[in-house]
């Protein structure tokens, strides 16, 4: 059984929980409108994919975020934030100077746009869109009943 669960989860805790049995497809997607910074920093997420990491990246930005475009995700503290994960900051420099994920991260953009997101955190369940911040508990919720509602080999039951 898949449940397909498109995200802004926080911590690697709630990622291991819902994804660790194998029935969950956690997916992230990001959703940079809020400036340059936040562009600078999703291109950095990827830059730091390249590497394998994209999580702890990701997990620095969100420890390290105070305010939008007050300068946390310039590039130089981007850079410095790689360093401080310990990923090849010249490999990562690289990335982030040349603007590699650019294209990437803007058609992202469109594309939560064209899904309707408004805001961050929104969370996708099987494709019932859920706003804002909700508790790991009800994150669990709505997997266990998606998970429910699949018959085995990943079809959804039927109404009768």
């Amino acid at each position: 059984m898949d449940v397909a669960l498109g995200v802004a989860v926080t911590g690697p805790v709630a990622r291991l929980a819902l994804v660790g049995s194998g029935d969950v497809k956690f997916v992230w997607h990001n959703m940079a409108f809020l400036g340059p910074e936040s562009v600078w920093a999703a291109e950095a997420a990827e830059c730091a994919a390249d590497q394998g990491r994209f999580w702890d990246y990701r997990d620095k930005l969100f420890a390290e975020q105070d305010g939008e475009n007050q300068g946390t995700f310039d590039k130089d503290n981007l850079k410095r934030f790689a360093a401080e994960i310990g990923l090849d900051t010249q490999q990562f420099a690289a990335c982030l100077d040349s603007g590699r994920h650019a294209e990437a991260i803007t058609a992202e953009r469109g594309q939560g746009m064209h899904e309707g997101v408004r805001l961050t955190p929104t969370l996708f369940v099987n494709g019932r869109k859920i706003e804002g911040v909700p508790s790991f508990d009800r994150i669990r919720q709505l997997v266990e009943d998606a998970l429910a509602q699949q018959q085995p080999g990943g079809r959804r039951r039927q109404a009768s």
